[in-house]
Parts: C-alpha cells; structure tokens; sequence
C-alpha cells in the first residue's frame, strides 16, 4: 500500500514538472515514469495551475479594479506552466496556417521560431480568454479557473487514445516526448480527475461546457488525423487551450441559467 502510494505520488509530482516549472522534492523526481503514466494525472496539475490563477485574482481584486486582477491571474498561470501550452497553440497556427502537406506542416510546428499565424493565434486566443473572464461573475470565479484549467487538460488525454502520434519514433526522439497508445483505463482516469473541481463547484451551468469540449476535442482531432495523420505535442497544447476557452464561453452563456 505505501509503495503503491508512493508510486502515485512519483506520478503527480513528474505531471507537475512536465507541465508547471515547480519544483518537487526530489524523492519524487529521482525516477522518470513514462509520459503514460504521468498523463492521467495532467487534470490534477490543471487544477492547482487554475488554483494559483484564482488565488492570485482573488488577492489583486482587494486593492485592483477586476480586469486587472483576471490580468494578473492569466500572467500567473502562464508564468508558472512557462506558456508551455501556449507555445504548442502557436506551432500548430503556424504549422497548419503556412503549410499544405504533412510533411510541410510537422517541419514548420517542429521550428522553434514563432511565425504570423502563430503570433495572431496567440493574441486571439488570451484576448478571448480574457474578455470571456473579465465578464464573468466574482462569485462563480474561483471554482472557474479551478474546472476550467483541470478539465481542459484532460482532453489531450481523451484525444491521444484515439489518434496515433503524426511524427515516427525517429522524429519523436529529437523532440519533447508525446504520450501514445493510452489505454481506456488511463483516459477515463484522466477524466474523472478533470471532473472532480466540477463536481466539488456544485455550479451547475458548468455541466454544459463538458459535451461542448468534448465536441471541440473530437473535431480538432479529426482536423489533426486529416492533415497529419494524427496529433502531436503541439496538437494537444492546442487542444488544451481552445477547450479552456470552449469552457470560459460557455460559463458566460449559461451564466443565468
């Protein structure tokens, strides 16, 4: 039992370093699980990522006006993941933007420099998140950023148990490691945990957003499958963050509900 624990613990804690620049005890990071292991954990690091967005938006808005304190609170979140979803938007911008064939579109996402379509996916993509969040009532604020960032990176997980990885096992070695062959039980733990801050919200307009995401999710994927084949790590930072969005919105509409 407490090796098992321990185990689990390892896994959150590498999640929480793949995806966050916090640091881990380092009894916990002296192994290196693979990124399967670590994926269904990628929810439980969203919601602490979006617990560090509201603890900052709640402490800005004491001495801030509101819009400067979603401000803050997205410049919290970005500089503790260090953009690292961002960027992966950014690539597939730029890589689906500016090319037509597969191979055109993986060599462009695999540049590390940031084109117009990437540039301008960007800008769009945090101006709507923050005009959806400037928009939306204090009261339901904290429990939104919470579901929001834990939920939307479950769907990268959703995604890779159905799609292959566009790129072979040659490319993939020079690149940052992607998650592939997922099984059921891994997604739907991944699931269950991207859940668990909507549930605990007790909001029940968030409950729309779940089908909403899932239907982004399922036509990004079927966009990816058509033009490379498959996803990327790049893809599933997109998936990440148009879904984020996906949410935003859709507690914004259904907010008098």
């Amino acid at each position: 039992m407490v090796s098992w624990l321990h185990r689990q613990m390892v896994f959150v804690a590498s999640a929480a370093m793949y995806l966050t620049r916090l640091r881990m005890p380092r009894k916990l990071t002296d192994v290196n699980p693979s990124l399967n292991l670590i994926a269904p954990y990628f929810p439980l690091v969203g919601g602490l990522v979006g617990a560090i967005a509201a603890l900052v938006y709640r402490g800005a808005l004491l001495v801030l006006p509101s819009d400067v304190a979603v401000m803050l609170s997205m410049a919290a979140t970005i500089y503790t993941t260090g953009a690292f979803h961002e960027d992966g938007f950014a690539d597939v911008c730029d890589g689906f933007g500016g090319g037509w064939t597969k191979e055109k579109i993986l060599t462009i996402m695999k540049d590390s420099r940031i084109g117009a379509f990437g540039a301008v996916g960007v800008v769009m993509i945090l101006g709507m998140k923050y005009q959806a969040l400037s928009h939306i009532d204090h009261s339901s604020m904290i429990w939104t950023m919470i579901t929001a960032h834990a939920l939307s990176r479950s769907m990268p997980v959703a995604m890779s148990y159905f799609l292959v990885n566009a790129r072979d096992d040659a490319e993939r070695a020079d690149l940052k490691p992607s998650f592939h062959n997922q099984n059921f039980g891994q997604m739907m733990l991944a699931l269950v945990f991207g859940t668990l801050p909507l549930i605990a919200s007790g909001q029940l307009n968030f409950i729309f957003a779940v089908p909403l995401m899932g239907i982004t999710t399922w036509y990004m994927g079927r966009f990816f499958k058509r033009w490379v084949g498959g996803y990327t790590g790049d893809c599933c930072g997109a998936v990440q963050q148009v879904t984020e969005v996906v949410f935003y919105l859709t507690v914004l509409a259904t907010a008098k509900l």
